[in-house]
C-alpha cells in the first residue's frame, strides 16, 4: 500500500509509509491520479460546462462501482488547487528521476 493512509479497501493493511519507516520509507507516498486539463485559454463558460459534466459522473454509480471495483477512490481537485497538486507531483517525479540520474 503506498497511499499516505489505509485504503478502505484494504483496511488491516497498514501503508509502506508507516510499516517501512524505519527503512528509510517514510516519506514514501504514491498513487495513481487521473484529471482532465485545458488550456488556460479555455472559457470560464467552457470550463464550469466540463466541471459539471464531470461532477455528474462522478457521481453516478455506475462510475462508483467501477472506481471500486479498480480499487480507486474517487476525488475532485479543481481550478488552483488540482493546478497546484500537479506541479508538486510533476516537481516530486523529477527530482527521483534526477537521484536515480534517469534524466
Amino acid at each position: 500500500m503506498t497511499s499516505k493512509e489505509a485504503s478502505p479497501y484494504l483496511p488491516d493493511v497498514e501503508p509502506l509509509s508507516k510499516v517501512g519507516a524505519d527503512l528509510g520509507l517514510g516519506d514514501f507516498v504514491t498513487t495513481a491520479w487521473f484529471g482532465l486539463i485545458a488550456d488556460d485559454q479555455m472559457s470560464d463558460q467552457a470550463v464550469e460546462t466540463l466541471q459539471t459534466a464531470l461532477d455528474k459522473a462522478m457521481d453516478d454509480q455506475g462510475f462508483k462501482d467501477f472506481a471500486a471495483q479498480i480499487g480507486g477512490e474517487p476525488a475532485t481537485e479543481e481550478g488552483d488547487s488540482f493546478r497546484d497538486y500537479v506541479a508538486e507531483d510533476v516537481q516530486r517525479w523529477q527530482r527521483v528521476a534526477g537521484q536515480a540520474e534517469l534524466n
